[in-house]
């Protein structure tokens, strides 16, 4: 037993921390690349707890979020690579930045109904997730939120969320018709534009077909993607953003258009390809 963050009573073994209710913050250095924790409570009291709290607590595998949290921060996660196991609250609004990023051994999650925002790269290189289910009342997915994430075979949004929606295990934002996430099995559906990072370190995506119709291929859309092999891009492309192709060291573009067409294109740095 010690002493907690604001002179309440913690439980603690050296590997399980339970923190007592009335705690309200938890400073970054607390648990801060603790190599030897691997499981943890927090009580619904806490208001505030700093970016990186628990990040690089490499042994950690289970982590329990009692009701009254509203928000996970920034990097409150990162690299804790032997987590497997999350229970989130039904209170929580906002799931920031970074949050779980490199959680590499989550291979699924509960959203609850509560949550409002996930910020960018909120899940990136959780390279054993394999599932999501984005909540009804989420208003914002950020960039990226699923970059790297090399197992993820199905995204799926709840029918009644008004801003987004899913088709092809794709995320699609309603108004201006734009992909904002993907995965290894997606088929894209007809969209106007494919978001930043949209499939950013997808692995084991091999062969793409862009629908007739899209104009915008965003930064770094496609991104990392090793395996990609082929992409098939239609003549409506009016503009490819900075580097929505690079580190793809086997594809082969393919193009619908002519040539001419192809030169009218708007290319960002970094955005320029040869075609086949």
């Amino acid at each position: 037993m010690t002493k907690g963050i604001d002179g309440k009573i913690v439980y603690s073994d050296g590997r399980e921390e339970v923190i007592a209710f009335g705690t309200t913050w938890i400073p970054e250095e607390k648990y801060r690349n603790n190599k030897n924790i691997v499981s943890v409570a927090l009580p619904g009291s806490i208001d505030f707890w700093e970016e990186y709290s628990f990040a690089g607590c490499s042994s950690l595998k289970s982590v329990k979020l009692f009701e009254g949290i509203k928000d996970i921060p920034w990097n409150a996660f990162e690299n804790c690579v032997s987590l497997e196991e999350i229970d989130l609250p039904e209170s929580l609004n906002v799931i920031d930045e970074c949050a779980f990023y490199g959680c590499s051994s989550l291979k699924e999650i509960y959203l609850p109904e509560s949550l409002t925002r996930i910020r960018d790269n909120a899940f990136a290189n959780c390279k054993a997730l394999k599932e999501i289910y984005i909540p009804e009342n989420v208003m914002i997915i950020g960039v990226g939120v699923f970059v790297g994430c090399e197992a993820l075979e199905r995204i799926a949004v709840d029918p009644a969320n008004p801003v987004y929606y899913d088709e092809g295990d794709c995320v699609i934002k309603r108004e201006e018709t734009m992909l904002v996430a993907g995965c290894k099995n997606s088929v894209i559906p007809n969209v106007k534009i494919i978001y930043k990072s949209a499939f950013c370190g997808c692995d084991n995506l091999r062969s793409v077909r862009l629908p007739d119709g899209l104009e915008i291929i965003g930064a770094w859309a496609f991104r990392n993607c090793k395996d990609l092999t082929e992409v098939y891009i239609p003549s409506s492309v009016k503009k490819i953003e900075m580097f929505a192709f690079s580190d793809c060291p086997n594809l082969t573009l393919f193009y619908s258009g002519t040539m001419e067409q192809w030169k009218q294109i708007a290319f960002s740095v970094g955005a320029k390809m040869e075609l086949v």
